[in-house]
This record gives structure tokens, sequence and C-alpha cells, in this order.
């Protein structure tokens, strides 16, 4: 039962492989369009300014020199949230919560390790693929983005594209001088 979650991502990275990509400027739009739904539910409690925020946005420039996808505008959004996660959306958007920085994070280098993971999703084409899935597999007609969204946040990677993000962000690390 608790492989189940990892075998359907199989199944469904299979699936989304099939799906053709979407160009980069629709690509962008998309992500910009789903951080504003993120942005305007106040459930999510995003920073988008201050200190901590301008931090990790200097941490992401600096491993984003190194992606193979360019013209992606990547921007990072703190989560005000005792959450210990970090996730990314189509077009280059990362949201790190508060809680992971506080009870996970030991170090600038585990940091950008985590960034260049959720980079490395977007930069590989997994969140596009993934959401594309959602919208043109799972979704029905009349299904609004948010619901989309919400499903697309609920799906986990395949084992293939979180190995592929893994070693695509510990390459990253290492280009821009971090230990990964």
């Amino acid at each position: 039962l608790l492989a189940l979650p990892r075998a359907l991502a199989g199944s469904l990275e299979k699936q989304q492989r099939k799906i053709d990509p979407i160009p980069l400027e629709e690509e962008k739009a998309l992500g910009n369009t789903l951080a504003r739904l993120i942005d305007d539910d106040e459930k999510w409690a995003v920073v988008k300014q201050g200190p901590v925020v301008d931090y990790l946005q200097g941490l992401l420039d600096a491993l984003t020199v190194h992606i193979r996808r360019k013209g992606m505008d990547y921007r990072v959004y703190l989560l005000d949230s005792d959450m210990e996660n970090a996730f990314c959306l189509p077009g280059g958007h990362v949201f790190v919560s508060r809680g992971l920085l506080t009870k996970q994070i030991e170090n600038e280098a585990q940091l950008s390790s985590v960034l260049a993971h959720e980079i490395a999703h977007v930069d590989r084409g997994h969140t596009v693929a993934l959401f594309q899935y959602v919208r043109q597999v799972l979704g029905q007609t009349g299904d609004s983005l948010a619901i989309h969204l919400r499903r697309f946040l609920e799906l986990p990677y395949s084992h293939a594209y979180e190995l592929e993000a893994d070693f695509a962000g510990a390459s990253l690390c290492i280009k821009a001088g971090y230990s990964p």
C-alpha cells in the first residue's frame, strides 16, 4: 500500500511523456497565473519581499545561471508556514516554507541543494509535464485552473523524475560552488 503512490507516479510519468510540451512563453504565462492563484489564496501566506526573500532569490539566481533551458524567469517565494516543504510551478516559480528553513536547513549548501532540486524540476520540464497531464487527462471540461493547481500539488513526481532532479540539482550546486 505504501508503494502505491510511487507506482502510480511511474505510470503518470509515462503518460506525461506522451503529451507534447508547450512553448516556453506559454509555460511562463501558465506559471504566472498559477503563482498568482497561490498568492491570492490567504491560506498560503506568501511573502514576496524582505531580507529572507532577497537572500533566497540571490541563491536562486546563482544556481539558475547554469540551467539548460534559457529564458525562464525564476522567482522565489517564502511561505509563512510551519510546513516543511519546497515546491515549484511551471515557469520557474519556487516556493520555500519558513518551516523548512527553520527546522530542516542547517547551512547554505543544504538550502542551495533544495533550491537546485526544485529548479531542476522546472529546467527538465517535469513541472509543466505534470501540470499538462493534470489539465488534459484528469481535468474535466469547465474545471478551473484553481482545481487543476490543487490536483497538481497533490500528485507526486515519479521516481525517475525525482532522481533526475536530484542529479541535475547536484550538478547545479557543484557548478555554483556548493557541496550537494
